[in-house]
């Protein structure tokens, strides 16, 4: 069985630009294994300026990429420093908007540790076997003066299309009801009970979306 996690963990640092292309299909013969990279624009209607929207595996990300990822991730707040530059390294997909060269948002497919995945279900209560979830839709941020303008559901859109094939979940916080209704727009659903998070200041919600008739690699 062809197993994704194998093919994108750890990942090279990023050391060149690739090529931009009009969006396409993403799939290729049933896998994420032989996406590349992926761009495509819309015109922000209230500024009439044009936003990319980019989607790319970390080891094809530039330098300077890269590096603006990893702030943007800081600057949201729900990730150990230390730990950060790994976490991207091994993350499965990284979609991102630029605008007038400044990345503005991110949405990232993650390859969460088994030992993290099974802490989470657990408090969750969750009855899902959690095996059959082996990627994670988070690190969602998109910068203060940017918000309002739909662009965290154009990019949670875009990762989740992409990996409709692959069992997925995602924490929100339980009043985050604007990220909710994007993941319910995109086949997730509550799992579990309410939970309290790391720092005992929010409640989570745990959210699955089952594959698309593609068994997941189990760990």
């Amino acid at each position: 069985m062809f197993c994704f996690c194998s093919l994108v963990c750890c990942s090279s640092r990023p050391s060149r630009a690739v090529p931009k292309k009009s969006f396409a299909i993403l799939f290729h013969d049933s896998t994420l294994g032989r996406l590349g990279a992926e761009c495509f624009f819309w015109r922000n209607n209230t500024k009439g300026k044009a936003m990319e929207i980019c989607l790319k595996q970390p080891s094809i990300l530039t330098q300077e990429e890269f590096d603006k990822i990893r702030l943007l991730v800081l600057e949201g707040g729900e990730t150990d420093p230390n730990f950060i530059e790994d976490r991207l390294c091994c993350s499965a997909l990284i979609s991102f908007v630029i605008e007038e060269k400044q990345i503005i948002a991110v949405a990232i497919l993650k390859v969460p540790d088994p030992l993290y995945r099974h802490r989470i279900f657990e408090q969750a209560q969750s009855p899902e076997i959690e095996n059959m979830y082996n990627y994670e839709l988070g690190y969602i941020f998109v910068l203060p003066d940017f918000r309002g303008k739909k662009i965290s559901s154009k990019l949670c859109d875009l990762v989740c299309g992409t990996s409709s094939l692959y069992g997925t979940f995602a924490t929100v916080r339980q009043n985050n009801n604007a990220m909710r209704r994007i993941l319910e727009k995109n086949h997730f659903s509550i799992t579990g009970t309410g939970y309290l998070n790391r720092k005992k200041t929010d409640y989570l919600l745990l959210y699955v979306r089952h594959g698309k008739g593609l068994l997941c690699c189990t760990s």
